[in-house]
């Protein structure tokens, strides 16, 4: 923590030519046991704990650089070395109350050599590149205690920090106030750090301005450190919620022309401002009490959240987690990554928790989070359920009626109602209750209770704290396999949870078009099919799709298919297969995966919902397999296929996916082994939208998070689904995908294109013409084709990615550089691209701005209404490696498979021509048409040089 220190004496005129020049950088200061990663990146410096867990060399790569927090005189009662400085001999002094805390006898013999021996060294060699020291002023309570000793004892502590200066040269030194030592450590600091210039705290919640005279005397101190060269650090702390408060400080202190840091007392990760968190987390509660409830347990995957909101979510930007009630408490308090919360349909809060649960939402609602209540208000208990809705300025009776009499539909808002069906009034059990006084209430449901009482039921609203979302006003079962939305979820969700206030991670664009990618899954590779004599189907698949197409096409297989274990399967062929399977792993375009060992059905010992609907768990396999597969063991399953079917593919040619098998509901430990073996996962989701099925809630979101694992769906179902679970019709079945492609690009590009099928389609004609044209089709669009495997770590990369707001329209995005673009409404205006960094192009699509990033881990979108054009990229069908981008000069490569395939190029001059060099050809010339687009038509890979002629 850092320290109150009030000692202000003037600094000597001589030390006003001060040491080596540094220049302020942005910081933050931490003290987490464990860092958010992303957070080392957003900032310059970081002021951390030494012994927290993290890994610096990422950041480092980036140039951030990284201070350890060493206290110079006090000693926490919680210190890791507490017990090695006793043994040291090292005696404890005069205690500090307000910290809970001991001064260390800076005189003691090995005083000096403990600390560099035992906090300073291991920090270097854990990679830190200098030291924060603190406490350097509380040599003021060991003087208090023992005058005589006091000049003694600061000049110990000089001579250790100037030894440090000695001892690691290169290392950065910053002093956390420290005005009596400054004089005598000229050449030996590299900045100083000053907190509570403008505003503090007292007490355990209390936050305050600082009082007048502190404040002048700290100001004349930051002018005279400034006058002297050293840069100026400055920490104030404001409550969370006071987001103008805390950017106004900041302000102040920048026009002092010192370096701003605002959080809380706690130093735990908060960030006020001026850089600021963008909050993209949204926590879902859902499930039950097993113990207390009548059904099985219930996964994340099957909540309302999950089927209805999630992709709309994610759209708007943000991601989810999961908290189910029946097996842990959501954490007390959320963190600055949060939004808000969900709580699910069908959620049962535990009866003795009820209590609990209030006191939370109604905390967190405090705290700024936003609260969306879906089917019900959660609670048995009248007294919890009346005690948070008055607590939530929800009013009315609350009485239950069970059987409302004479049910009219009050108000109905059509503008967000009405989605995909009709809204009719329904005599189902409601409540009377309203929404919130100055609430927007979409429906709003009247009636009368038996004693005639007229009530109001407000079931679909937005308020200042979030919403209601209440049944049975949600949702219409279209059919037995379709639901209808009867609300607009983008509209609705938009008004709690804003969408188009930051940039958006968008994983269905890269370099401003549409991703394309395939894979197949390995089910019915060894079969015979009923057109081409006895060849099987994984080579008619080689033949008509994989040397046809120049696609990047991901490949997996069964491996107790393929190694002839089925029940009805010949020993015999078994080197065929393999010998097909070598052929099209051959193939440059082919990307390896694996299909599972036994083809597992249903991959969860409890996933009552499914285990019913298969005779087995797994394909039905031979004694000679010796594997039971009502009981899957996932790391035969996962690793163990994996192995095999590395052991087929060609020199330098990996596995690195896992497409899931059966229901696709993988096992946490089996996403656990994945993640441990480096290999991505997909498979999942239930992507169907089309004429037939018309509805939003078919199109699945992108991630299913499972217990702390993160499962990638597919971005489109296969041809099973489309041909009515391989009844038929073939042709015309999976033909209907084509339709999906087109319902998930307008009138919002929801999903990538996804070529997504089995070998076996190609046991008939029809099914394997379905293919072709599928693929024809994806062959005449100005698609940008990826790998199976790469589209999976964009979607993860997606989730993971954090944004920090630098400016009113500036933002930092740091991830690993697969999740590439980003997305914002048309109106906010153009990338400034000479103030940006990693930002390669932008590219305007109806109402939405596309920005291109070239992969860096942090990247700076700055926006203006109008700033200067400049050359950048506008869309791209290939993949782009960037060697050089300015206002006057392009270098690149791009790597490409279709001989024809289009970039273009934007910002410049209208009709200017320029200097075009592909490959080792004589340099050409292109002229920028009337918009200042340059149009490039390459073949294949290609290396391009365009310049200003």
């Amino acid at each position: 923590m850092i320290y109150f220190r009030w000692i202000f004496r003037l600094l000597p005129a001589w030390f006003l030519m001060c040491s080596q020049a540094v220049q302020a950088r942005s910081f933050q200061v931490n003290y987490h046991h464990e860092p958010d990663p992303g957070d080392l990146f957003a900032f310059e410096m970081s002021i951390l704990q030494p012994d927290a867990k993290l890994d610096l060399a990422p950041a480092h790569a980036m140039g951030r650089k990284f201070l350890a927090y060493v206290s110079l005189v006090e000693v926490s009662k919680n210190a890791t070395y507490l017990d090695k400085l006793k043994a040291a001999g090292i005696p404890l002094r005069e205690a500090n109350p307000a910290w809970d805390s001991k001064c260390m006898d800076v005189l003691a013999p090995g005083w000096a050599e403990f600390m560099i021996r035992e906090i300073v060294r291991p920090a270097i060699e854990k990679g830190f590149d200098g030291f924060f020291l603190d406490t350097g002023d509380s040599l003021s309570l060991l003087a208090k205690a023992a005058p005589d000793k006091a000049k003694a004892q600061t000049a110990a502590v000089v001579a250790l920090i100037k030894q440090l200066r000695t001892t690691f040269p290169g290392k950065e030194i910053v002093l956390n106030r420290g005005f009596a030592l400054l004089p005598e450590l000229r050449g030996s600091v590299d900045g100083v750090m000053i907190e509570s210039v403008f505003q503090t705290f007292k007490g355990k919640e209390e936050y305050a301005p600082v009082g007048a005279e502190d404040h002048q005397a700290l100001l004349q101190k930051i002018a005279e450190i400034k006058t002297s060269g050293l840069p100026v650090y400055v920490v104030d702390y404001v409550a969370r919620g006071q987001s103008a408060l805390a950017q106004s400080v900041a302000e102040q202190i920048r026009k002092l022309g010192a370096e701003p840091f605002i959080t809380t007392k706690e130093l735990q990760g908060t960030l006020l401002a001026p850089i600021t968190r963008v909050a993209r987390r949204i926590l879902v509660i859902y499930g039950s009490v097993l113990a207390e409830s009548e059904v099985a347990e219930k996964f994340a995957a099957d909540s309302f959240t999950a089927e209805r909101l999630q992709m709309p979510l994610e759209w708007l930007g943000y991601e989810v987690e999961y908290v189910n009630v029946g097996k842990l408490s959501p954490p007390a308090a959320l963190d600055d990554r949060y939004a808000g919360i969900i709580f699910d349909v069908e959620t049962k809060l535990p009866f003795g928790g009820e209590a609990w649960y209030v006191d939370w939402i109604l905390e967190q609602k405090a705290r700024g989070l936003k609260v969306l209540f879906t089917g019900q208000y959660p609670f048995q208990q009248d007294v919890q359920r009346i005690r948070l809705l008055q607590g939530l300025k929800v009013w009315g009776s609350y009485a239950q009626v069970p059987h409302p009499e004479k049910v009219e539909l009050r108000k109905v808002n059509r503008d967000v109602m009405n989605y995909e069906a009709t809204l009719v009034p329904h005599p189902a059990e409601i409540e009377d209750s309203r929404a919130p006084e100055g609430a927007q209430v979409d429906v709003s449901v009247a009636c009368t209770d038996e004693a005639a009482n007229k009530l109001l039921f407000d079931a679909i609203y937005t308020c200042e704290w979030g919403g209601a979302l209440l049944d049975p006003y949600a949702t219409f079962q279209a059919s037995a396999e379709d639901q209808a939305s009867l609300f607009d979820p983008f509209k609705f969700l938009q008004r709690i949870f804003p969408g188009g206030q930051f940039p958006a991670p968008d994983p269905t664009t890269r370099d401003g078009q549409r991703i394309f990618y395939s894979h197949i899954d390995g089910d019915g590779f060894c079969g015979v099919t009923g057109h081409a004599g006895d060849e099987i189907c994984g080579a008619i698949i080689r033949d008509r799709i994989l040397k046809k197409y120049p696609f990047p096409i991901t490949v997996s297989l069964v491996e107790a298919s393929m190694r002839g274990w089925e029940i009805g399967q010949d020993k015999q062929d078994v080197p065929h297969y393999e010998a097909v399977a070598k052929a099209c792993l051959a193939l440059p375009n082919v990307l390896a995966a694996s299909h599972s060992f036994s083809h597992p059905y249903v991959w969860i010992d409890h996933d009552v919902e499914f285990i019913p609907l298969y005779e087995n768990r797994g394909l039905e396999l031979k004694p000679e397999a010796n594997y039971d597969v009502e009981r899957p063991v996932m790391e035969r399953e996962v690793k163990g296929s994996i192995d095999y079917i590395q052991g087929l593919c060609p020199p330098g040619k990996k596995v690195e996916l896992m497409l899931w098998s059966g229901n696709c509901r993988p096992s946490v430990e089996a996403l656990k082994l994945c993640r441990e073996l480096g290999v991505e996962n997909m498979n999942g989701g239930n992507t169907v939208m089309s004429k037939r099925h018309p509805f939003l809630s078919n199109v699945s979101p992108r991630v299913m998070p499972w217990d702390g694992e993160l499962q990638i769906h597919a971005a489109n179902q296969n041809e099973f689904v489309y041909t009515k679970n391989w009844t038929g019709p073939y042709y015309g079945g999976f033909a209907q995908v084509l339709e999906t492609f087109e319902e998930t690009e307008q009138p919002r590009r929801l999903k990538p294109v996804n070529i997504y099928y089995h070998f076996y389609s190609a046991v008939t004609l029809g099914s394997l013409r379905a293919l072709e044209k599928i693929h024809d089709w994806a062959l005449s669009q100005p698609l940008h084709s990826l790998t199976a495997l790469e589209y999976a770590k964009i979607a993860r990369d997606s989730y993971g990615t954090r944004i920090y707001q630098t400016g009113p329209a500036a933002w930092t995005l740091v991830n690993q550089g697969h999740q590439r673009t980003f997305r914002l409404p048309a109106t906010a205006g153009t990338p400034d691209l000479a103030a940006c960094r990693g930002v390669v192009g932008y590219r305007v699509v109806g109402e939405v701005l596309y920005v291109h990033t070239k992969g860096d881990p942090v990247s700076q979108l700055v926006m203006a209404q109008k700033p200067t054009p400049r050359l950048h990229l506008e869309s791209s069908q290939g993949e782009i490696q960037w060697q050089e981008l300015t206002a006057r000069k392009a270098k690149f490569a791009v790597q490409e498979r279709r001989p024809k395939h289009t970039l273009v190029l934007a910002g410049s001059a209208p009709e200017k021509t320029w200097r075009v060099t592909i490959g080792g050809s004589k340099a050409s010339e292109a002229k920028a048409d009337a918009n200042g687009r340059i149009a490039l038509e390459l073949s294949g890979d290609a290396t391009v040089l365009v310049e200003e002629k």
